[in-house]
């Protein structure tokens, strides 16, 4: 994997990011119906531009805020030494990076979620990521082989009794070696219709 070193929202993590599907839009990819996603991605590597919003909801600020908190949590309940990574790049799989919330030297990446006190409830109770963050944790062992690991961690300072509520895949777990496969299979025929797509606009 190629990392880069730039913080997450700056101007050159913003230009890295197009024409490049991400973790948090690999779902798309390995939805049923992608076409229209691969139009899209086929635009911004022609035009060179990504259309961003700068609009940002309650939840959203939430998470920006509380995320420093989760993870000195974490790192004081793990004893885990987290490191900052603004984005990573798979080495053969063509257009496709993610930007993990923090990496775990030798093998381990962090995804932090801020959500309310209902759904932190729900990951407790069901000991399962959330559907919508499924794939985004995927995509970390999908970039690089090295990674061994996922902590998805789920921070509400509001349910006092329980902040924060961890769930570790593992490379090995049977759902995530299937998960893996399905996604770069599902990568490799994406890519692929985005070159088509490229090959028929420029002729």
């Amino acid at each position: 994997m190629k990392a880069h070193s730039f913080a997450q929202g700056s101007p050159e993590w913003y230009q890295i990011r197009i024409g490049k599907v991400t973790g948090s839009t690999l779902k798309r990819v390995v939805a049923s119906k992608w076409v229209e996603y691969s139009d899209e991605i086929a635009g911004e590597i022609l035009t060179g531009y990504r259309e961003e919003s700068d609009y940002e909801n309650e939840d959203m600020i939430r998470g920006k805020e509380l995320e420093p908190l989760a993870i000195d949590l974490y790192e004081s309940m793990t004893l885990y030494e987290t490191q900052r990574v603004g984005f990573i790049e798979h080495d053969y799989i063509a257009n496709f990076g993610i930007s993990p919330d923090r990496y775990i030297p030798y093998g381990g990446i962090v995804e932090v979620k801020c959500p309310r006190p209902k759904g932190h409830i729900k990951t407790i109770r069901t000991n399962k990521v959330p559907a919508e963050y499924w794939w985004q944790c995927i995509a970390a062992f999908v970039i690089d082989d090295s990674i061994q690991f996922v902590d998805f961690v789920s921070y509400c300072p509001e349910i006092e009794d329980r902040k924060i509520y961890t769930i570790r895949l593992g490379r090995i777990d049977p759902d995530v070696l299937e998960a893996i496969e399905e996604a770069k299979s599902a990568l490799i025929k994406f890519n692929k219709k985005v070159s088509e797509t490229i090959a028929t606009v420029k002729f």
